[in-house]
């Protein structure tokens, strides 16, 4: 016996975006202090960063 409805199609797994961003060393080294500090990896903070904007933010020490 079928359902009387036809089956969902299958959703294809979803790639993480590519994202390309030049950073200063000082900036790639705060990012990975800061990301240190909060367990994360570093490319999670900076893509987090990047999406949300770094003007935001307040330069580092």
């Amino acid at each position: 016996m079928q359902p009387p409805y036809p089956p969902l199609p299958r959703a294809e797994p979803k790639r993480p975006e590519i994202i390309s961003i030049r950073l200063t060393v000082e900036e790639r080294e705060a990012i990975g202090k800061l990301a240190d500090d909060l367990d994360v990896k570093a490319a999670t903070l900076a893509r987090y960063f990047v999406l949300h904007g770094l003007e935001h933010y307040p330069k580092g020490e």
